[in-house]
């Protein structure tokens, strides 16, 4: 049995502090995990910075934003350790649909193939209009091939929770407002997608948006990252490394349209197998600093 995240089932609402129990759903073990909440909704935050994007290629496409060294504080289970990745870039947006189509024209991200538990209408890639959403139902592997297409990697954990602003303190990218569906593209009291029950394009909601200037880094699709769930600091290790490790379950980062609240704080992490293809299961790309 696989051990993963399921954004199509409800998340079980957590007490701050608790540890979620496993439950089976299609004879998949789903584990759910809160760590500590370490902040306060009234603490003062931090002066904002001044957000750093760019286009990655042409002026009309997607943009990355820059994210300076600094230290951030992650946890997972039982236990906690500090960071501090140096400058990197990041896509400011999920890649989309558009964009990975070029990669499957080029033959090298093939088209997946549906899970039986899974409804294919969830699925972006082939549903009519949403070639501006974020590209879902994608393995980790998948994620990798179009990020090495473009000639970028996956961020780390630590990388990908500084870029949402998780080092000063935040409980969301944008501060700690509760979520509403001006900030994320949650299951939220009307429904998942905020009522829509689909995923939003990835340029939506500037509300929500990192102190850095990323987009739907919580909600929308959870998020690949390179950084394996028995590795509780990447410190030291290659790129190389990461990718090739033989360790088949990856720091998956943010909730999604079909999860509640409960999985939006950035004190929250799961891990997913990184075979895992499920509708909420996206990615972005990111690259070393100048």
């Amino acid at each position: 049995m696989a051990v993963s995240v399921l954004p199509l089932m409800f998340l079980m609402s957590l007490a701050s502090g608790m540890t979620a129990p496993f439950f089976s759903v299609h004879g998949t073990i789903v584990l759910s995990v809160a760590v500590v909440q370490l902040y306060s909704r009234e603490a003062p935050l931090p002066e904002p910075v001044e957000a750093h994007c760019q286009p990655i290629r042409a002026e009309d496409g997607p943009q990355e934003c820059f994210v300076p060294e600094g230290r951030v504080s992650i946890c997972h289970l039982d236990k906690c350790w500090d960071e501090t990745p140096a400058a990197f870039w990041i896509d400011r947006t999920e890649v989309t649909v558009r964009e990975f189509r070029k990669c499957v024209d080029a033959g090298v991200c093939l088209p997946r193939k549906f899970d039986t538990f899974e409804r294919s209408e969830f699925c972006n890639l082939e549903a009519k209009g949403r070639e501006d959403h974020p590209m879902n139902c994608v393995e980790w592997a998948g994620a990798l091939a179009y990020c090495r297409f473009v000639r970028r990697r996956l961020p780390t954990i630590p990388e990908w929770q500084r870029a949402a602003g998780a080092s000063d303190g935040r409980l969301y990218p944008w501060g700690n407002e509760l979520p509403d569906c001006e900030r994320a593209d949650f299951h939220s009291d009307k429904g998942r997608g905020c009522g829509t029950m689909w995923t939003v394009p990835a340029d939506a909601l500037p509300a929500g948006a990192s102190p850095y200037g990323l987009l739907n880094m919580t909600g929308n699709v959870l998020e690949w990252t390179s950084s394996l769930s028995s590795t509780c600091s990447v410190e030291g290790k290659t790129e190389k490394e990461l990718e090739e490790d033989d360790e088949t379950m990856r720091f998956v980062a943010g909730g999604s349209f079909a999860d509640t609240a409960d999985a939006l704080p950035l004190t929250r992490t799961s891990v997913d197998e990184q075979e895992s293809k499920h509708v909420g299961a996206g990615f972005r790309c990111a690259r070393d600093g100048d």
